[in-house]
C-alpha cells in the first residue's frame, strides 16, 4: 500500500504540472461534475476550474449563482497553491450551475437533464462524483435504500439520460467515482443461483437492516453495482466513441458521512481530515481520466477500473459481461417501474 501511494503521488504530481502549466489549458472542454461543492468534488472542481474548463455543476445546496462562483474560485485557488498564486486564475473561470439537482429523486434528475437540453449544453466529460455512506438509514423519493438509490441507480439514470438527450459530445468520457470497497462483495454471493437459473434473485430489494452497522456493506454493494455498470456501458457505448471509466481515488478527507447524526458526521470528517490526503490531492487521478490524452491513460485508455493513478482489474464479478448484462436488464426494469423490487 505504501508503494502504491508513493507511485500515485509521483504520477499525480507530474499530471498536475502539465494541467497547470499555463492558464486556460482546458478552455476548450465542457465538463459536468456532480457533488462538486463538497468533499472530493471540491478538489475535482478546483483543478478543472483552475485549468480553465467550462464547468457545469448540478448541485443540491441552496446557493445563488454568485455564491457558487465564489466557491469555485476558492476551490481553484486552493488547487493552484502552493505552486501558483490565486491571481493566476485571471478571467478563466467559467461556471454554470444547475440548482435543485438531487440523486435521491428521479424527478429532480429529469428536471436537470431537461434544463441542460434547454441551455444547449454539450459536454466532453461527465464526472459522477456525488455519493454517500448511508448512515441515516433513509430511503430515496422512490423508496430505494439510499446508497443503492444515490450511489448507483440515480447515477445510472442520470448518465443514461445524458446520452439519450444528446448531451454527450462525440468522444465524450464518463468517469464514475467508485471505491475499492466493492471488492468486499461479489454477485455470486449477493445473488446466488442467478447464473444457473436456480433462483430468480432481483436487484433493488430494500434491505430490512439499514442501520449504522449496515452502512459500509450497503455502500460497498452500491459501488460494486456502479463498477459493473461502468463496464457494461463501456461495452455498449464503445462504438459511439464514448469512453467509460470507474475509479477509486483512494483514501480522501471528505464529508462522505454528512448524513449521519451531527456528532458522528463531525467526528468522521475531522478524523479523515487528520489521517487522509486532501480532496485536492485525491482528485487528480479522477481529473486525469476525464481530460488526459486517451492513449496516455493507464492501459492505453482500454482499462475501465482504476485505483488512484493505476489501472486495476475489478473484483466481485464487475468486469464479467454476463453479470453486466444481468445488471443492465435489472436496472432498466427498476428505472421503468420507479419503485424497488418486492422482497
Amino acid at each position: 500500500a505504501v508503494l502504491v501511494q508513493r507511485r500515485n503521488r509521483g504520477n499525480v504530481s507530474k499530471f498536475a504540472a502539465r494541467l497547470h502549466a499555463s492558464p486556460g489549458v482546458l478552455a476548450h472542454r465542457t465538463i459536468i461534475v456532480t457533488g462538486g461543492t463538497s468533499g472530493l468534488g471540491t478538489g475535482i472542481v478546483g483543478h478543472l476550474a483552475a485549468a480553465g474548463a467550462r464547468l457545469v455543476l448540478p448541485y443540491r445546496r441552496v446557493l445563488t449563482h454568485d455564491e457558487l462562483t465564489s466557491l469555485v474560485a476558492d476551490y481553484a485557488a486552493t488547487a493552484l497553491l502552493p505552486s501558483k498564486p490565486p491571481a493566476d486564475l485571471g478571467g478563466h473561470l467559467s461556471v454554470e450551475g444547475i440548482p435543485g439537482f438531487d440523486l435521491n429523486s428521479f424527478d429532480a434528475i429529469e428536471r436537470c437533464v431537461t434544463e441542460l437540453v434547454r441551455r444547449g449544453v454539450l459536454v466532453d466529460a461527465v464526472i459522477n462524483n456525488a455519493g454517500l455512506v448511508p448512515i441515516s438509514g433513509r430511503v430515496t423519493e422512490e423508496g430505494f435504500e439510499q446508497a443503492f438509490g444515490v450511489n448507483f441507480l440515480g447515477t445510472a439514470l442520470f448518465t443514461q439520460r445524458l446520452r439519450e438527450a444528446g448531451i454527450l459530445a462525440s468522444g465524450a468520457r464518463v468517469v464514475m467515482v467508485g471505491s475499492e470497497e466493492h471488492r468486499q462483495h461479489s454477485y455470486a454471493d449477493l445473488f446466488p443461483g442467478v447464473r444457473d437459473g436456480t433462483h430468480a434473485s432481483r436487484l433493488g430489494v430494500v434491505p430490512l437492516d439499514r442501520g449504522v452497522m449496515a452502512a459500509m456493506p450497503l455502500y460497498g454493494q452500491s459501488k460494486l453495482h456502479l463498477n459493473t455498470f461502468a463496464h457494461e456501458l463501456a461495452r455498449r457505448w464503445h462504438d459511439e466513441g464514448i469512453s467509460v471509466f470507474d475509479i477509486c481515488p483512494g483514501p480522501v478527507a471528505s464529508d462522505i458521512a454528512r448524513d449521519a447524526p451531527w456528532w458522528l458526521a463531525w467526528l468522521v470528517k475531522h478524523t479523515l481530515a487528520f489521517t487522509f490526503p486532501s480532496p485536492f490531492e485525491a482528485a487528480l487521478p479522477v481529473v486525469a481520466l476525464a481530460v488526459e490524452d486517451i492513449e496516455t491513460l493507464p492501459g492505453g485508455g482500454r482499462a475501465v477500473h482504476h485505483h488512484m493513478s493505476e489501472a486495476r482489474g475489478a473484483g466481485g464479478g464487475a468486469s464479467d459481461p454476463a453479470w453486466g448484462s444481468w445488471l443492465w436488464d435489472q436496472t432498466q426494469s427498476l428505472l421503468a417501474a420507479r419503485a424497488p423490487a418486492p422482497p
